[in-house]
């Protein structure tokens, strides 16, 4: 019966875990598109900050990390 209930406790956190992973790598998003058509270093400061949230999250659900300058358009 333990085993029962740990595999539903991990079960529940990869779960968790996805949400957190694709919460972060959606906020990424939003703020790299928003700063990354900026010219100004600090614009590009902020769309680099949002890229490596992006990333954190990508990895955290197992996806490969973008490697791309941002603001190229590139798929994945």
């Amino acid at each position: 019966m333990w085993a029962f209930y740990f595999l539903c406790l991990q079960a529940m956190k990869e779960f968790v875990m996805s949400i957190e992973g694709k919460a972060k790598e959606a906020a990424g998003y939003l703020k790299e598109e928003a700063f990354e058509h900026g010219t100004s270093p600090e614009s590009q400061r902020k769309a680099e900050e949002g890229r490596e949230l992006r990333n954190e999250g990508r990895i955290e659900d197992g996806k490969a990390p973008k490697t791309t300058e941002p603001g190229t358009g590139a798929k994945d």
